[in-house]
């Protein structure tokens, strides 16, 4: 008898997925990955009728390419006689399509305390190879298993699953980063309103916070 599909989504939505994801950072974004083979692994054994596709085309080759967009790959997933589809694009380390040749682009330079510099520097990007396509093809997957609820609430950039009752130790955790998502902080020489970065970079090398002008100012000259 096929299971109700709000009854699939439901139960792959409740999982609580956040100890088997990685975050990378990407510019000024984070972005998070849900580890393909745990995922699967989740499914299965909740649906062992479960099964996916990879898409294969000209030269029975996993991927579809275009000159001006790049590369994209595409996945089916079945489970309980509902199928979903998914695609995703063959990207670099900054989330740009990747191409058939090398390729350079610019990117912010940053200074050894990870502020700005308000210039940019040249960033080479060899041509995307099988490895990289693979990559995507398993990263399309994990997407995939999301339309059926698995970890999707990651993707909605919610913290937990809908149906996940916080303990007390998880609700006092929450009331901390919300606490200090809210706190601000002042430079202990001039009094000016500093950011977190600020803060703890300077409260790590100079035992206090300090603005970045201070920081640089530090050694017994005045503010």
């Amino acid at each position: 008898m096929k299971e109700p599909e709000n009854n699939v989504f439901d139960i792959l939505y409740s999982i609580n997925v956040n100890d088997k994801t990685e975050t990378k950072n990407s510019g000024k974004s984070k972005l998070t990955y849900l580890s393909w083979a745990w995922a699967w692994a989740e499914v299965k054994k909740r649906y062992p009728t479960a099964n996916y596709t990879i898409e294969k085309f000209e030269n029975n080759l996993p991927y579809v390419y275009d000159s001006l967009t790049g590369y994209m790959v595409f996945t089916q997933v079945t489970i309980e006689g509902t199928t979903h589809e998914m695609w995703l694009p063959v990207m670099d380390s900054n989330n740009k399509a990747m191409k058939n040749e090398p390729y350079i682009y610019k990117v912010k330079e940053y200074d050894t305390n990870g502020y700005p510099t308000g210039k940019f520097i040249d960033r080479k990007v060899e041509a995307a190879t099988m490895f990289d396509i693979n990559k995507a093809i398993m990263r399309c997957l994990t997407k995939n298993l999301g339309m059926f609820g698995l970890g999707l609430y990651i993707y909605a950039g919610e913290d937990l699953p809908e149906s996940d009752t916080p303990t007390p130790s998880d609700a006092n955790k929450a009331q901390r980063v919300s606490a200090d998502v809210q706190k601000t902080y002042n430079c202990a020489n001039c009094a000016k309103e500093i950011t977190q970065a600020e803060y703890a970079y300077s409260l790590k090398n100079y035992k206090k916070a300090l603005c970045r002008e201070c920081q640089k100012l530090e050694k017994g000259k005045p503010c």
